[in-house]
């Protein structure tokens, strides 16, 4: 009896791999990386041999993917949440590779930094209406009960803007630092398991000669 081979549009293979190199940017991630997760999804083919063993063989490439380690574990650490976890396209079938663009030129620092400016303007905005109103009341010759009021009203405004924008800053500060550790740290564990992973191999290869001498 043959081999019997089985083709169909419907069979597929999909294989996971950790890259090395010399600094990429990912789509989602604000920092360069020395190392990604690559997931390829191939057509597949089945052979069947006389002796009832199965055998898999990728054929044409559908689609090539790059992940960063941290959405690499948020994706398979989250399943059924959220819209899903951003990945960068490498390869699509049909159209051949694609070559990666920035959303934004601007670093992480940059775009924190254009932020809070943002909202710095705004505060901006609330202080000068408050100041030509508290120049309006401060204008009269006599000032009633109700000015004296809303002098405080106005003032009561002022410092909790102030405060809203100071911890407005802070809170930016904070959620970009942390999406930095995050990020780096599981760069750093990737990097520490891809070394650890390379010496294991490398003592079991020594021990593997040794026996042999």
């Amino acid at each position: 009896m043959s081999d019997q081979k089985y083709t169909h549009e419907s069979y597929g293979q999909i294989s996971i791999s950790r890259v090395t190199c010399n600094g990429v940017n990912l789509f989602g991630s604000s920092i360069k990386h020395n190392s990604f997760i690559s997931i390829k999804i191939n057509q597949s083919t089945m052979l069947k041999d006389n002796k009832h063993s199965t055998y898999y063989f990728p054929k044409d490439k559908i689609i090539e993917v790059k992940m960063t380690s941290a959405q690499f574990a948020e994706l398979i650490t989250t399943l059924n949440y959220g819209a899903g976890t951003p990945c960068t396209i490498e390869e699509i079938r049909d159209v051949g590779r694609i070559e990666y663009k920035k959303p934004f030129e601007e670093d992480a620092n940059q775009r924190l930094k254009n932020t809070i400016d943002i909202e710095k303007e705004e505060f901006k905005k609330v202080i000068i209406k408050i100041q030509d109103h508290l120049k309006n009341i401060l204008s009269k010759k006599h000032i009633n009960k109700s000015d004296r009021e809303e002098l405080k009203t106005k003032i009561d405004i002022l410092i909790r803007e102030s405060i809203n924008n100071y911890k407005f800053a802070e809170s930016q500060f904070k959620k970009q630092m942390e999406d930095h550790i995050v990020e780096c740290k599981a760069e750093i564990e990737s990097t520490l398991t891809q070394i650890t992973h390379n010496l294991n191999n490398n003592n079991i290869q020594k021990q593997i000669e040794e026996t042999k001498e």
